[in-house]
Parts: structure tokens; C-alpha cells; sequence
């Protein structure tokens, strides 16, 4: 599998988050997985990268050409350099790149990320499974806020079939590579089935133009006897 990792590249990160960027990184490695990130040197991407290569992994860093220049870019790992004004080309190569996802505790892009997948997820454009690591309760306020989301109807779905929540990575790459075998395959939100009153408004228009050209025809066929050499005005002869 190719797993994208959505996490801090913070150099502040506190041990603990480190820590789980390392368990997840044994348990990639151990599976023969590959391991795609943003690929910056510190934080829990940092901690991840590091730990793939001590254990022999392969590592896709995709990266903001930008952030090359400052030196903010792991070594020893495979680059692809994003270009671009904003960080959307970034992403899509994220996202193209990858199989799944697992979101590690991070910032603004590791929550930009991960909700940008969970909504295209829900509106069925993508089906590639995710797993957020909530390590030490860091989640539960997001948690929380989707439960909230979906007593008030306003997510079609309950998140559960959206996002898979662990603490424990092995946990989460196991059940990406069940999840990755066995689809689920969800239902877009807020798409109705077509009515019988909604396919005649939909396929009017057409049925009223060609049932004006018949008109058309036969008042020319009348007044001129004229008729263009097509089978169907011959109809009009009988």
C-alpha cells in the first residue's frame, strides 16, 4: 500500500506525538508499505521519515519547491517538488500518489488534509480509506465536533464510515489494507433518486423540438408537396 501520512512538521511537537510517528513508521515498514508525507525534517513528518529509513523504507516526500530553497526538506528520502502560489498542487499529488490516509496529531495543513479527504470522501469522489491515530485523546474535541455534526443532520453519514479512529498504528494499517480490499462504497449526500416527474422535466425540451420538426415537415410536405429525403417524413405520403 501506499500510505499517506497527514502529521506535524512542527519542531516544537511534543515527545509523545514523536513517538507515535516512529510506532507508525515500524509498522509501514514492517508491511512492505510505502510511506508518502509532506516531507519536512522535523515535527512527527521528520520522526516518520527518520524512522523509515533506520528501518529500511521507502519514503515519498512531496514538498513545496519553497520550502527546498529554506531547507526545511528530510534528506535520504525520495522528493517531488510541488510548485504553484499555494499549496493545492501539493495536495493534489498527496492525494493522487497515495492509497490511503492516516492523520497524525498536527496544525492547519494536517487538519486542512485530512478534512479535504473526509469531504471528497463523503461527496464520493474519492473512496480510499482513512484512519486518524488519535493519540492521547488529541482528536476527541474533532470527534466530539463530528457527533455534533451528526445529531443535527447536517453529515449525511455517521463519520464512523468515513474515518476509522485509533490509538494504536498497527490497528490503523491493518485496517487500511482490509478497508483497501473491501470497499465501501457510500451513498453521495443529498442526491435523490429520479422521479417520474423530474425525467419528464428533464427529456421535455427535447420531445418538444422533435415534435415540432414533425409538425414543421408536415405542413411543408402539405402546402409544397415537398419532402426531404429522409425515411420518416415519408410517413406523411400515407
Amino acid at each position: 500500500m501506499r500510505i499517506c501520512v497527514f502529521c506535524s512538521s512542527s519542531p516544537d511537537t511534543p515527545e509523545k506525538y514523536l513517538q507515535a510517528a516512529r510506532d507508525l513508521a515500524k509498522a509501514i515498514v514492517e508491511g512492505g508499505h510505502t510511506c508518502i508525507n509532506g516531507g519536512a525534517e522535523h515535527g512527527c513528518m521528520g520522526a516518520l521519515n527518520a524512522e523509515c529509513v533506520r528501518l529500511g523504507g521507502k519514503v515519498i516526500g512531496v514538498i513545496h519547491e519553497s520550502w527546498v530553497v529554506e531547507g526545511a526538506a528530510f534528506s535520504g528520502i525520495e522528493l517531488r517538488l510541488a510548485t504553484g502560489s499555494t499549496l493545492h498542487q501539493r495536495k493534489q499529488i498527496l492525494f493522487e500518489q497515495s492509497d490511503c490516509f492516516i492523520a497524525l496529531p498536527g496544525g492547519f495543513g494536517t487538519w486542512d488534509e485530512l478534512f479535504e479527504i473526509l469531504s471528497e470522501r463523503q461527496l464520493g469522489i474519492r473512496n480510499n480509506p482513512v484512519c486518524v491515530l488519535n493519540i492521547d485523546g488529541f482528536y476527541d474535541g474533532v470527534i466530539e465536533q463530528f457527533e455534533k455534526g451528526v445529531s443535527e443532520k447536517l453529515l449525511k453519514h455517521h463519520f464512523s464510515k468515513l474515518v476509522f479512529v485509533t490509538q494504536n498504528a498497527q490497528e490503523a494499517v491493518d485496517h487500511l489494507a482490509v478497508a483497501l480490499k473491501n470497499p465501501v462504497i457510500l451513498e453521495a449526500p443529498f442526491v435523490r433518486p429520479k422521479t417520474t416527474a423530474m425525467l419528464r422535466r428533464d427529456y421535455l425540451p427535447s420531445i418538444s423540438i422533435l415534435l415540432l420538426g414533425f409538425a414543421i415537415g408536415y405542413t411543408f410536405q402539405k402546402k409544397y408537396s415537398f419532402s426531404p429525403n429522409f425515411p420518416v417524413f415519408n410517413l406523411f405520403k400515407k
